[in-house]
């Protein structure tokens, strides 16, 4: 049987890389659809003010 810190690690590496993939994916639609790079900056600030979210919900716990 699999400890379950190895089941938490691995639950977490494919929540990261799903968010990854799904990032990449966001930015080429933005880039096919818009036909720039224009709508990237309001993209990546929305992923800004979302890492901020969280950071902050870490730090100062739930």
């Amino acid at each position: 049987m699999v400890e379950p810190a190895v089941l938490i690690a691995l639950l977490i590496a494919a929540c990261f890389i799903f968010f990854v993939t799904a990032c990449l994916v966001t930015v080429i639609v933005i880039v096919i659809v818009t036909g720039s790079t224009a709508g990237l900056r309001d993209f990546a600030k929305v992923l800004a003010a979302f890492g901020r979210v969280i950071r902050l919900r870490f730090r100062f716990g739930n």
